[in-house]
């Protein structure tokens, strides 16, 4: 049963999953509902205090304030519905004009996860698979800037999913880079910073041991005079070392100086990793 009422008894429910309304949308809106009418009521619920809550059509309710209408069509929703049951209601009616963006619809699925609702019961009710509501649901742990941006539409929902493997610092590192691109541009930026990151942590180890300065010792100084020794050494030098190994020994002294030269190249590309790791740490700080 439709009925008239007053638009001043009726408010917008606080745990509506959508936040976000466009004025312009709206004064648009109004103007076609004081030509045409309203074609479709909205559902209210009372609020126990002799009003009511807007379930359905919040959009239309605040285009009635922005004409000034006393009164405005409803149909009041008396029967008991859960909390949960309510959000479902009004996700999926945003859902079907697309009126929400990725962060209002990641918070609003986020509420019915904690009012109980398995993964898969949302996912069947809202018309999803599992896997598109828990990648939805990662929205909910970006970083608050980030999330402002996302809402806002500054960045990509799907640009905003790769944001999503990343740290708080990672996050705000990439910011600088990926607003405005597409999502096969943000892409490698990302994963860059992902790979840097990993990097991070398998280098973060607990403050050494008085073993492991030791041997940090040793191996320095091991450095030291091998760098010593190839800084020093001269063309003749090469002479007299090769007729002095030249006795059947000089093919195996070929073979160790290969072996060092690969183990010294490993060396230098895990200390340079070591050595952009502090760089990305630096600039994420």
């Amino acid at each position: 049963m439709i009925e008239h009422l007053p638009v001043h008894l009726v408010k917008p429910d606080p745990n509506q999953p959508r936040k976000s309304f466009d004025d312009n949308s709206i004064a648009q809106l109004g103007q076609s509902i004081r030509e045409r009418g309203l074609l479709q009521p909205i559902r209210v619920r009372p609020d126990g205090e002799g009003g009511y809550f807007v379930v359905m059509g919040e959009r239309r309710w605040r285009a009635h304030r922005v004409i000034n209408a006393e009164t405005i069509p409803a149909i009041v929703d008396i029967g008991e519905k859960t909390a949960a049951q309510i959000m479902a209601d009004q996700l999926i009616e945003n859902l079907e004009r697309e009126d929400m963006n990725p962060l209002e619809t990641a918070k609003g699925l986020r509420a019915l996860l904690d009012s109980g609702w398995p993964i898969e019961k949302i996912a069947q009710t809202l018309g999803y698979d599992p896997v598109t509501v828990e990648r939805k649901l990662s929205l909910n742990n970006l970083e608050a800037r980030i999330q402002k941006y996302v809402a806002s539409g500054q960045i990509s929902e799907s640009v905003a999913l790769l944001l999503t493997k990343l740290s708080a610092e990672g996050q705000y590192l990439a910011l600088r880079r990926i607003r405005g691109r597409s999502v096969a541009q943000a892409r490698p930026i990302v994963d860059a910073i992902l790979e840097a990151e990993q990097q991070v942590n398998l280098f973060a180890t607990p403050e050494p041991t008085r073993q492991q300065k030791s041997l940090v010792r040793r191996y320095s100084m091991a450095m030291l005079a091998l760098t010593a020794f190839v800084k020093a050494i001269t063309t003749d030098d090469y002479r007299i070392l090769a007729s002095g190994l030249d006795n059947g020994k000089l093919g195996k002294r070929i073979a160790e100086i290969d072996l060092a030269t690969k183990g010294l190249r490993r060396i230098k590309r895990e200390l340079e990793t070591y050595q952009q790791s502090k760089r990305f740490r630096k600039a994420a700080a």
